[in-house]
C-alpha cells in the first residue's frame, strides 16, 4: 500500500486489468497450497480485494474487506505505529468513508446515516494523517470530510474544517 494519493481517487482503478488478473492468479495459487499470508500482507491483500469490490459497487463486500484490513493496523497499538503503518491505516479509513459516501449515493432512504458513517471514517482519516505529520494528504482527503459535512448540513464543523483546510490547500494544493 505505497502512498501515491493519485491512486485512491475515485473513478481511477487501483489496479489495470492484466494486473488484476495477474494479482488474482497468484491469490489462487497460494490458496491452492494452503499458504497463509503474514498478517501485514493479509491486511494489505484485504484491502486490494475491498477496492476490487469498491470499484464494482459491491460495497457491502468491500465494507468487509476494508473492516478486516483495518483490525490489523488497529491491531498495532500494542507498539509505536510507523508513519507507514499510519498512512497505511488513514488510507483503510479513507475507503472506508468513500465507500460510505457511495451508500449514501445510491439509498438516499439511508443516506443520513451512510454519510454520518463516512464521517467518521474520514475524520478519522484525517487525525491518523496528522499523527503522521502527512499533512499533503490531509490536503488532499479533507476534501471528502468538507463534502460530508455540507451533505449534513453541519454548518459549524464545515466552517472549521474549511478554515483548517485553506492554509494547507494554498501549501500543498489540492
Amino acid at each position: 500500500l505505497a502512498i501515491d494519493a493519485s491512486r485512491f481517487l475515485v473513478g481511477h482503478p487501483l489496479m489495470k486489468a492484466e494486473e488484476r488478473r495477474e494479482f488474482n492468479q497468484t491469490l489462487d495459487e497460494l490458496r491452492s497450497r494452503n499458504v497463509n499470508l503474514e498478517p501485514e500482507l493479509r491486511a494489505n491483500v484485504q484491502f486490494i480485494l475491498g477496492r476490487h469490490a469498491y470499484e464494482k459497487d459491491e460495497l457491502e463486500l468491500a465494507n468487509q474487506q476494508y473492516v478486516q484490513s483495518l483490525s490489523f493496523w488497529e491491531g498495532l497499538s500494542d507498539r509505536p505505529m510507523s508513519i507507514s503503518d499510519l498512512e497505511k491505516k488513514a488510507i483503510v479509513l479513507l475507503h472506508l468513508g468513500l465507500s460510505y459516501f457511495r451508500l449514501a449515493d445510491l439509498r438516499s432512504t439511508q443516506s443520513r446515516d451512510y454519510w454520518q458513517t463516512a464521517r467518521q471514517y474520514f475524520q478519522s482519516c484525517i487525525e491518523v494523517l496528522d499523527a503522521a505529520n502527512r499533512r499533503d494528504l490531509v490536503s488532499r482527503f479533507i476534501t471528502y470530510l468538507s463534502e460530508v459535512l455540507r451533505y449534513l448540513e453541519a454548518w459549524k464543523d464545515l466552517k472549521y474544517v474549511v478554515d483548517r483546510s485553506l492554509p494547507l490547500h494554498q501549501k500543498y494544493g489540492k
